[in-house]
């Protein structure tokens, strides 16, 4: 178990040296100091969680869309912008990770794996 633990404190820090999560946390910090923009970021973003956790909901186009009116202005600024594809970039490395991890260990979810998004 020492050997897992070990492991995966490296790979967390070989995360946070890559250049996109150095790249987030410039920018993170720069938005940090507009408590405003912190603000209407941090309710888009939870607003998005928030749609994507839910079961497929009937109208997930309608729902996107009206976000995508509501927050247009909020998505031009470039340090926004910035913020959120840093943010995509980071969480699609851990989700690779996973999905290798997953696929490498047998876990005997060959039945149901095209269900589960692997």
């Amino acid at each position: 178990m020492e050997s897992v633990k070990y492991h995966t404190e490296k790979l967390i820090a070989a995360l946070k040296e890559s250049d996109s999560y150095q790249k987030y946390e410039e920018v993170r910090e720069e938005i940090a100091k507009d408590p405003e923009l912190k603000r209407q970021l941090d309710e888009y973003r939870k607003r998005n969680y928030l749609m994507q956790a839910e079961d497929v909901p009937e109208d997930l186009f309608q729902e996107e869309e009206k976000m995508s009116r509501e927050y247009k202005e909020l998505r031009e600024n470039e340090l926004i912008e910035t913020y959120l594809e840093s943010e995509l970039e980071i969480c699609r490395k851990i989700q690779r990770i996973i999905q290798s991890v997953v696929v490498s260990i047998d876990m005997d979810i060959d039945e149901f794996v095209d269900d589960i998004n692997l």
